[in-house]
């Protein structure tokens, strides 16, 4: 099975990137090695009570590229090296900083998603490279090159992990992430979650 590995709960208010001092977040989601490119990625948190919760996190999703906890990168690159890179990030709340989080970069950007049972609008019309709305995503049984981690092609800001590498994280007990082989946006309650 494949699956896309996202926190529990929505962390988009937590953090706001720093376009002006930072890299263009999109080259995190193009799935090519940024290998000896060293990117300025400054984030700032939105309020002290978020500032403090963050250490707690083991992924975090806002407008900018993606973060990891040191636990989380730890257990990727020993389970998926040569799939992923990651560079450090800088999150502050007025004058303090909290180190430990880093920016994934996915080496693999892959088609993921089971275009024949998920439900979806183009939202452009290239038919070289569409972009979708999803209303309702399955994923392909199985991550295609038999790849632990890869970039969705269709969702490029999806991560989507192997069965194997799911288990490994979640015998390492991190909290507050899940993984969902479906994700449904609709009323109709769909989503597959563990």
């Amino acid at each position: 099975m494949s699956y896309i590995m996202m926190p529990e709960k929505n962390t988009y208010s937590f953090l706001q990137y720093d376009y002006a001092a930072s890299a263009d977040p999109s080259i995190f989601n193009k799935g090519v090695s940024l290998a000896g490119f060293k990117p300025k990625l400054n984030y700032k948190v939105k309020n002290r009570a978020k500032f403090k919760t963050i250490t707690d996190l083991h992924l975090l999703q806002c407008t900018g590229p993606d973060l990891v906890s040191t636990k989380l990168r730890r257990i990727l690159e020993k389970a998926a090296p040569a799939e992923i890179e990651f560079f450090e990030a800088k999150i502050s709340f007025d004058n303090a900083d909290t180190q430990g989080f880093y920016a994934i970069n996915i080496i693999n950007k892959l088609n993921c998603c089971d275009m024949q049972k998920s439900e979806y609008d183009t939202t452009d019309f290239d038919p070289n490279n569409p972009c979708y709305l999803f209303l309702y995503t399955v994923l392909l049984n199985n991550t295609p090159n038999n790849l632990s981690i890869i970039r969705c092609q269709e969702q490029p800001t999806s991560i989507v992990v192997n069965s194997s590498l799911k288990a490994t994280i979640k015998d390492e007990k991190l909290p507050g992430l899940k993984f969902c082989s479906s994700l449904d946006l609709t009323p109709k309650n769909r989503s597959h979650c563990e």
